[in-house]
């Protein structure tokens, strides 16, 4: 578990994202918040869960050879059921990248036991523009 502190303007909209999506397995999950004044700044704390391997962005550059293809594959499948999942729910990321896909458990002699989640979504926004409509 880890505290996250996120403040300014941003702050709540940030935390409530945290808080409607992280039911999904490939969201980091978020146990709960806490609200702190800091006088004029406002503050929030997001308990989270702690990506023991780091940032999928970490993993990429800090290894002497590249990944093998049915590894990779594997990550970019939890990533796009994570993005799916945010889409089906009418939330933009708005800020996708390998440093905000964290590693939860890394296994390179069986890719079905890796673990990876999305975070950060300091600029997410929701969006109707993608929802469905009947005629």
């Amino acid at each position: 578990i880890i505290l996250l502190k996120i403040d300014g303007a941003r702050a709540n909209k940030e935390a409530s994202f945290y808080v409607n999506v992280s039911r999904h397995p490939h969201i980091v999950r978020t146990f709960g918040l806490v609200h702190e004044d800091d006088g004029d700044r406002n503050s929030i704390m997001l308990l989270q869960e702690y990506a023991s391997e780091g940032s999928l962005y970490e993993l990429l550059t800090e290894r002497k050879k590249a990944l093998d293809e049915k590894i990779l594959i594997e990550i970019f499948c939890q990533v796009i059921d994570a993005m799916s999942y945010l889409s089906i729910n009418n939330i933009v990321h708005g800020d996708l990248a390998c440093r905000n896909v964290l590693v939860f458990r890394f296994d390179e002699k069986n890719p079905r036991n890796i673990v990876v989640k999305v975070t950060d979504f300091g600029l997410s926004r929701y969006s109707k523009i993608y929802s469905q409509t009947t005629a």
